[in-house]
């Protein structure tokens, strides 16, 4: 483990990157945002999303104002999402990127929150490490929820935008079986990102594993499904499907919202969308009735 740390006068910063291994061996950024004046803050863990990093578009400004909130925030790029220590923004490993799977971003989550509650992440910052929640963005809401029905420490979990079939795809399977490759445009980057078909075999061999309704059956607590009403990339009804199997999950719809809730990379402004910052505060209550239980 390599943190990259400046000492401020001696204090532990309010900023701290580290470099983990994650999945295959592969490095992980990690960061954590630790409030000031605040002791023993609860943990928020955020999780990206497919063609996503942790400092995609306003995601850094969330995880800035969680931190304002109250809470230390780790944020981490999963070690296979084709971003390098070097360039976390850009998408330099696609290789890496076309070897990725649910069980490897599964393994990578598992292993960011089991260093934190161990004490060995970060282990220089107060934090609470008994109270540690999930916030997921999309393919993330779904990484968060079986992280929390398999991981009973967790406290709670927040999706926003998240899917309720790790099966769906629109891709030709008997094509991407023949040719052992598929490749998804990235209309910002403007590549072609490579998948191998080993995505759908894990799929396959996991089927249980990744079975959203059964797994989300198995979660006690708390759980907040955030959708925008007008998400292009994932339809609202997902949410519903999630809330619905969750036991103690609650939707909540955002008129008008989008998929990343007006957010957008590179994100310019100081201040989130309108729709961010509903979400974001929504995100915050229910994290705060938790811990004030």
């Amino acid at each position: 483990m390599i943190t990259l740390v400046c000492q401020i006068n001696g204090h532990v910063p309010h900023d701290i990157v580290t470099v983990i291994e994650g999945s295959v061996g592969k490095l992980m950024l990690t960061e954590i945002r630790v409030p000031q004046h605040v002791p023993n803050p609860p943990v928020v863990v955020f999780v990206h999303g497919f063609k996503g990093f942790k400092d995609w578009g306003h995601f850094p400004l969330v995880a800035q104002l969680l931190t304002k909130a109250g809470f230390a925030c780790v944020s981490f790029n999963f070690s296979h999402n084709g971003t390098t220590i070097q360039h976390p923004k850009q998408f330099d490993e696609l290789d890496l990127f076309a070897q990725n799977n649910y069980s490897k971003e599964l393994f990578d989550l598992r292993k960011v929150v089991g260093l934190i509650e161990d004490g060995t992440l970060f282990s220089n910052v107060e934090m609470d490490r008994s109270k540690i929640f999930l916030l997921g963005h999309s393919r993330g809401g779904a990484i968060s929820l079986i992280a929390a029905a398999e991981d009973p420490s967790i406290s709670g979990v927040v999706t926003w935008a998240s899917i309720a079939d790790m099966k769906r795809t629109s891709a030709d399977l008997d094509a991407w079986k023949k040719d052992g490759v598929i490749h998804v445009f990235n209309s910002r980057t403007g590549q072609q990102m490579p998948m191998f078909y080993q995505f759908v075999e894990d799929v396959e061999v996991n089927a249980d594993r990744f079975d959203l309704r059964s797994q989300c059956g198995k979660i006690k607590v708390p759980v907040l499904v955030i959708h925008g009403d007008k998400d292009a990339t994932v339809p609202i009804s997902d949410a519903e499907k999630l809330a619905e199997w969750c036991p103690k999950g609650n939707l909540m719809r955002v008129p008008n919202g989008d998929h990343t809730f007006g957010g957008r990379h590179p994100f310019l402004g100081d201040e989130l969308p309108d729709a961010s910052k509903v979400v974001l505060e929504k995100t915050i209550a229910h994290f705060r009735s938790i811990v004030s239980e």
